[in-house]
């Protein structure tokens, strides 16, 4: 065989694989478009169909909508329950499925008028539209005139009332509804028969196409497989050999010129594929250790970074919510001193402004000792407190906000030297919290009380309120941090949900505790549970700090 024979041959069998090849596409794309304007037909007679039903029950609504007002007028005549605003919520609905079925009408002649389909339906639904809209007009001006007492007999009045509601804007309702809903059902019908026949045509066209395409599908795979049976029996020999990890093995005895190019190809790629493994396995070797090292160093920094910024999350939010109620104080405070008549009040007032501002001071501090270490949190320091002077400057400023409120606040008797074991500045955000607590969720005219008794070794503070209280299915989450209950969030929008979580850790924090408790007979009651202090006679760290003048 010559070479320009075996060219002509090659030559030959790559133009036949182009011919099938382009008659299978032309084909494919005939049949694609095709199925694309008979799936457009059919998806348009669908929603077509679809806004025919719509239609359909549009006016169904409407005329249960109707003899529901009808049934009302009945009602009101008889004297049984037919409240006005039953009467405007039907009126409402009669006007609302109107403007549905306005919408749908419009939307079935944009359709219908895209596929120059005649107008005869939309004008029938237009002279429908305009009757409806005066009947509604009509029905709203006669049951409105029945709101009053009728003076007419029962029996008059509903005779009346069927005149009205069968004879309205000069047509006979009953027979226009029900001309517009056979109107209506005929026009779905047919577009259900046409969907059918839309859905029939793509069936018929995907039979079509479907054995058009098998039967030229088997005679290019007929064609292919004569010619192509030898070489690939070649390539899957070497190919079986290069998944096994042969790459030694080679290709040839081809007979076509585009296979022998594809064998030396494969041949100078096994080569350097060879090569290439030797390079890869020592590249590997050395790119696990780093990775190893690397990737525990990367742990490590993240587990460090995660740790501090949890805590940075948290304690920002904590004194974020904390400096909250001191300004609150102090600004309750300026109040009552700018009010006072006596002279001595503004200088009280001003007093406790000072302590709520060593309090703010303390928590400014905090804040910055976490910016230089975050992982330290909020400080407690405990020592010997007096129990009474602790309670008396919590409820100085308790006072001046409860009486902004309208809430009075009282305090019971407290045990004579009685002294706890806690940090001066925590106890009062404990105290400020819970009892800010008290006041933002009681009523005006309400009361909060504050009891103190001992047990054992612990003393027990009671603030009782006479507020919305919390349900028993919120009682669990109380004192989860950014949790606040549906009536919390009704009564009093603006909170965040963090005091009492950062009460009962800061009383935890003192070798305390906190709990919660429904209050007889509404309301709720907060108990802060403190250890006694072991020395009742040490001088008191309160009255003593230079920094309370």
């Amino acid at each position: 065989m010559t070479p320009t024979r075996s060219r002509r041959r090659r030559s030959s069998y790559v133009r036949r694989l182009q011919l099938a090849f382009g008659a299978l596409a032309g084909l494919a794309l005939l049949m694609a478009v095709l199925g694309w304007h008979i799936l457009r037909e059919a998806e348009h007679r669908v929603l077509r169909g679809r806004i025919a039903s719509d239609v359909y029950t549009s006016l169904l609504l409407f005329a249960e909508a109707k003899a529901e007002l009808r049934n009302w007028s009945y009602r009101r005549v008889l004297d049984q329950p037919a409240t006005a605003e039953a009467r405007d919520a039907l009126i409402d609905a009669l006007q609302g499925h109107l403007g549905d079925y306005a919408a749908l009408a419009d939307l079935a002649r944009a359709r219908d008028a895209g596929r120059n389909k005649p107008a005869i339906e939309a004008e029938a639904r237009d002279r429908i539209l305009t009757v409806l809209a005066a009947v509604v007009d009509r029905l709203d001006a006669q049951t409105g005139a029945l709101l009053p007492a009728s003076p007419l007999a029962e029996g008059v009045a509903i005779r009346r009332i069927d005149r009205q509601f069968d004879s309205l804007a000069e047509a006979d309702l009953p027979a226009l509804l029900d001309e517009g809903l056979r109107a209506e059902r005929a026009a779905l019908d047919l577009e259900r028969l046409r969907a059918d026949e839309g859905l029939a045509d793509a069936r018929q066209l995907f039979l079509a196409a479907a054995g058009t395409g098998a039967v030229g599908s088997l005679a290019l795979a007929l064609l292919l497989v004569l010619r192509l049976r030898q070489p690939l029996r070649r390539l899957e020999t070497g190919l079986a050999a290069f998944a096994a990890g042969d790459f030694g093995h080679r290709f040839g005895g081809f007979r076509d010129r585009e296979f022998v190019q594809l064998g030396r190809q494969l041949n100078a790629m096994a080569t350097e594929v060879v090569q290439n493994r030797q390079r890869d396995d020592e590249f590997r070797s050395q790119l696990e250790g780093a990775v190893q090292a690397r990737t525990s160093d990367l742990r490590r920094a993240l587990a460090e970074l995660a740790a501090s910024e949890r805590a940075r999350q948290q304690l920002v939010a904590d004194i974020g919510h904390e400096l909250r109620t001191p300004v609150t104080v102090i600004r309750g405070e300026a109040q009552v001193a700018l009010r006072a008549a006596d002279a001595d009040a503004p200088r009280a007032a001003l007093g406790r402004i000072v302590d709520v501002t060593r309090q703010m001071g303390r928590l400014i501090e905090d804040l910055l000792v976490f910016v230089r270490r975050p992982d330290d949190g909020m400080r407690v320091d405990p020592r010997p407190v007096g129990l009474a002077d602790a309670l008396d400057r919590a409820l100085g400023g308790a006072r001046s906000q409860g009486a902004a409120r309208g809430v009075t606040v009282a305090m019971g008797a407290v045990p004579a030297g009685i002294r706890v074991m806690a940090d001066p500045d925590r106890l009062q955000q404990i105290l400020a919290a819970l009892l800010d607590n008290a006041l933002r969720y009681s009523h005006p005219g309400g009361a909060v009380s504050v009891d103190v008794a001992t047990d054992g070794g612990r003393v027990r503070i009671a603030l009782r309120d006479q507020g919305i209280g919390i349900t028993p299915r919120d009682m669990d989450h109380v004192f989860t941090r950014g949790w606040r209950g549906r009536a919390a969030r009704r009564h009093r929008p603006d909170g965040l949900g963090l005091g009492l979580a950062i009460a009962r850790d800061l009383a935890r924090a003192q070798g305390g505790g906190l709990d919660l408790g429904p209050n007889d007979p509404r309301g709720v009651v907060a108990v802060l549970a403190l250890p006694l202090a072991p020395d009742p006679g040490a001088p008191d760290p309160v009255s003593s700090d230079p920094g309370a003048a």
